[in-house]
């Protein structure tokens, strides 16, 4: 019987050996959509946050990010990424140690953007940790995309030039109320009333 127990406390040992480091992001899309620059020819966005997990971390693995392709340094935004509480403006590729004597940092991931020049703009993050503490073969990778539109200051989007057009009132005739639009009249249900 004692034969037995020691073959599976192996095993067990065996398998969290080998247990697989997961790292993941979430949401693993920040889209701050369209905005227009200020009359002062900016934009700037107030920190958007992503939550960052991982298990099975090897000691001395760690957990890091790299920069995968960010914009040009001469276009007119540059994004920041940050892994404490959204307050301090400052890039770091090292966010957990991985190891009994450091504290896990926070598992937030909060990034912004700042424009000066009009533009569709994106950036990924890649999430990683290493096999071993040799610190030679990346694993368990997750990656963040963060975009964002920038148009001049004052100019709208085709759509909300569509939609501005567009004038609707509605009626009360015999009981019924109606939607004329576009010289037409509808009921509730969006029938053509004649």
């Amino acid at each position: 019987m004692k034969k037995i127990f020691t073959v599976l406390a192996l095993a067990m040992i065996s398998v969290m050996s080998w247990a697989t480091v997961s790292i993941s992001v979430n949401p693993n899309v920040i889209d701050f959509g369209t905005v227009n620059l200020d009359e002062n020819g900016e934009a700037e966005s107030n920190w958007s946050k992503a939550v960052l997990s991982w298990s099975g971390l090897i000691e001395w693995c760690s957990v890091f990010v790299d920069t995968l392709n960010a914009p040009a340094a001469t276009a007119g935004v540059e994004f920041r990424i940050t892994s404490d509480d959204g307050t301090e403006d400052y890039d770091s590729d090292y966010w957990y140690g991985g190891d009994a004597y450091t504290d896990p940092t926070s598992p937030n991931v909060w990034v912004k953007f700042y424009a000066i020049e009009a533009g569709q703009y994106s950036v990924k993050y890649g999430f990683y940790s290493y096999e071993d503490e040799d610190w030679e073969i990346k694993s368990s990778y997750a990656e963040l995309l963060v975009k964002v539109n920038v148009l001049p200051y004052g100019e709208t989007t085709g759509v909300e030039h569509a939609k501005a057009e567009v004038k609707a009132t509605k009626m009360l005739r015999n009981g019924q109320v109606l939607i004329h639009r576009n010289g037409e009249k509808y009921s509730l249900m969006g029938t053509k009333v004649e």
